[in-house]
């Protein structure tokens, strides 16, 4: 599965990824159902990434945003271990506008596609 807009944020990033292992786990059972033959080249891509416990505190952060942030649990998730990991400098990748309109409510930096 091919898509040219994550692959084109990629392309201009320089630096660490870091994401949260439910990332991972999101990106290879999505794979598995779209194109299996491509969890390879997944797998591949993780090596390079550092993965993040998803723990208490980042539990604690999702059940603290109030109603003003609108996403689903598992984004909420993403966003609260961004939180908890980024300095000032840190970008916040994502293709998924609702994800940045409430990254940036929260004062995170937001690189998207848009």
């Amino acid at each position: 599965m091919q898509d040219s807009h994550a692959q084109k944020a990629l392309s201009t990033f320089s630096g660490t990824l870091i994401t949260s292992r439910l990332g991972r786990a999101e990106v290879i059972r999505t794979i598995h159902k779209v194109d299996p033959a491509r969890i390879t080249d997944a797998e591949n891509f993780f090596i390079g990434v550092t993965l993040i416990d998803v723990n208490r505190m980042v539990f604690e952060i999702v059940e603290s945003y109030s109603s003003e942030i609108t996403l689903k649990t598992s984004d909420a998730i993403h966003v609260a271990t961004a939180e908890l990991i980024l300095s000032e400098d840190d970008l916040l990748i994502t293709l998924d506008r609702q994800m940045s309109l409430n990254a940036e409510k929260l004062g995170l930096s937001v690189l998207t596609s848009s």
